[in-house]
């Protein structure tokens, strides 16, 4: 696993498939995109995108990042990247507004403290 090249084709992704150092785990058109790390870390990371309509030519973007760290050290890595991701994870709902040639009206913005899944 790794940032690796070749998709099938440039612009439409399938379940299974993988897209930079991500697997697409589920793909729902128009609704929702789930990848998961294929990357080394110490624990497993998953990132979700969901669409909702709002309005009339409106939309909702939701990016969420999980975690679940394994052990200590997966703890402290997630708290040391944590700004870093933040502002990676800004840049990437602005990029993705950009290609689909509209504009953010608000946002983004993202939660001010951990949430704990038990």
């Amino acid at each position: 696993p790794g940032i690796r090249r070749g998709r099938e084709h440039p612009t439409q992704l399938k379940q299974g498939e993988i897209l930079d150092c991500w697997r697409v785990r589920r793909i729902i058109k128009n609704e929702e995109l789930l990848l998961s790390a294929e990357m080394k870390l110490p624990g497993h990371a998953t990132l979700n995108f969901k669409i909702r309509p709002k309005g009339e030519n409106k939309s909702i973007i939701e990016q969420i990042a999980y975690f679940v760290p394994h052990g200590l050290w997966g703890f402290l890595y997630w708290q040391f990247i944590l700004p870093f991701h933040t502002y990676i994870f800004h840049g990437m709902i602005k990029g993705i507004v950009k290609k689909a040639e509209n504009k953010i009206i608000y946002g983004p913005k993202y939660l001010t403290k951990n949430v704990r899944i038990n």
